[in-house]
């Protein structure tokens, strides 16, 4: 009884004897290298795709940071406006009232002394009126200072807010550049 037939016995023999051909080894040592090379392109493709989706999350990353940076600067500056509008109206308010009583108490004053006394000269009344223009410049003056002040406090507050602005942008566009050269010289050193 045999076990085997002799087609096989041949094909295990021609089997043997082709691995043990001196280019049996040599093909088998070349796809070897072809599905390692293969193996290495599809790990390199593989590490860029993880690459460029770590890349697009830090980019969603830091739209989103931006995104609430710019919400939160325009309810700051909303709630500035705010206070500052409201501030302007108590100042506006307040230096109403007071021109207001000043010249009613020029007025009174004035009314006062012309009937304590009918006989007034003409310097006197020119040296009452003179008087009375000076404290109506004087309240002029105040109100101009003041209007000055406000417009100087809200130029300084555009000024602070545009630098801090402009520092935020910069120190962006650094951090862009420096990503830039690293990957460049990643690229150089590989």
């Amino acid at each position: 009884m045999q076990l085997k037939s002799p087609q096989l016995q041949e094909a295990i023999k021609n089997a043997q004897l082709r691995v043990q051909s001196p280019g049996f080894k040599s093909q088998i040592q070349e796809m070897l290298i072809v599905i390692d090379n293969e193996m290495k392109a599809k790990e390199d493709a593989l590490n860029q795709a993880q690459q460029k989706m770590r890349e697009e999350e830090q980019k969603r990353i830091e739209a989103e940071q931006k995104a609430k940076e710019i919400e939160q600067q325009k309810k700051e500056q909303e709630e500035n406006k705010t206070k500052e509008e409201t501030n302007n109206k108590k100042e506006d308010q307040e230096e109403q009232s007071q021109s207001q009583n000043e010249e009613e108490s020029d007025s009174t004053e004035e009314q006062e002394i012309i009937k304590e006394n009918p006989f007034l000269t003409l310097f006197d009344k020119a040296t009452r009126e003179a008087d009375r223009i000076r404290r109506q410049v004087e309240r002029e003056t105040r109100k101009t200072v003041r209007k000055v002040e406000k417009e100087t406090r809200r130029v300084g507050k555009q000024i602070e807010q545009e630098t801090k602005r402009v520092a935020q942008q910069t120190k962006k566009n650094v951090k862009k550049i420096s990503e830039q050269l690293e990957k460049f010289s990643q690229r150089i050193n590989f």
